[in-house]
């Protein structure tokens, strides 16, 4: 499925969930919690003065919606590509995982390797001056809010749906958002606009082949830690 915009993507979601649910498949816990967050982007959208250029916002969640959909056949792509998700559909499909886990290393995989994907893409296709860019980063920020804000709501809905130990791990040890912020926090989410800037304006296919690399590098380490300590 390739959605163009938040209302298509939603749409998609919903019909993917369905599937997984029909064949018992544990990748409908993060597909829902990506539901959540996609509903609360759409929501920001309809409101005309959080984002610089809504209708921008809204092609690069089309994208990075896309991009998952896409991730679903991974294994079909080399065993050293998209290793993060590697990681986060192969442990759902196998039922090796907690609710925990599913929400983390989707959340890692999509935020920390899929993201700078989609804005590079929406990037490249303007090639503007450092102005125009820093608008887009600004909106970028804005939709960090955004993720925030979700946490809250995927407290309450994914646990309530699929039981497991987010509402009890908030309670024991760290809040979810404390957990998140963690692994995909402020420092990552620059880091993941650094990385988007990079691969819109690499100079030749040898430093975006690099970049690209060290993108799968860092997801995949962090999706590995997520494997031996939330378990």
């Amino acid at each position: 499925m390739s959605p163009c915009n938040a209302d298509e993507a939603l749409d998609c979601m919903s019909r993917g969930i369905a599937f997984f649910h029909e064949h018992d498949d544990f990748r409908a816990v993060f597909l829902a919690a990506y539901r959540v967050i996609t509903e609360e982007m759409r929501a920001a959208l309809r409101d005309p003065a959080f984002f610089c250029d809504p209708e921008w916002m809204d092609r690069v969640i089309g994208t990075f919606a896309t991009l998952y959909f896409r991730s679903l056949r991974t294994f079909e792509r080399g065993c050293d590509e998209e290793y993060a998700w590697k990681v986060a559909h192969g442990l759902a499909i196998c039922k090796n995982s907690s609710v925990l886990q599913d929400v983390l290393l989707g959340v890692n995989a999509h935020i920390k390797y899929d993201l700078p994907h989609a804005l590079e893409l929406h990037l490249r296709e303007q090639q503007g001056t450092d102005r125009e860019f820093a608008v887009r980063r600004k909106d970028h920020e804005r939709a960090d809010l955004v993720l925030t804000r979700s946490i809250s709501l995927l407290q309450r809905s994914i646990p309530r749906t699929y039981g497991g130990s987010l509402r009890v791990f908030d309670r024991s040890f760290l809040r979810l958002d404390t957990l998140i912020a963690c692994f995909i926090g402020p420092y990552h989410r620059r880091q993941v606009w650094v990385d988007a800037v990079g691969l819109a304006r690499a100079a030749s296919d040898d430093e975006l082949q690099r970049l690209i690399r060290k993108i799968n590098d860092a997801s995949g380490r962090t999706a590995g830690i997520i494997r031996r300590w939330f378990v």
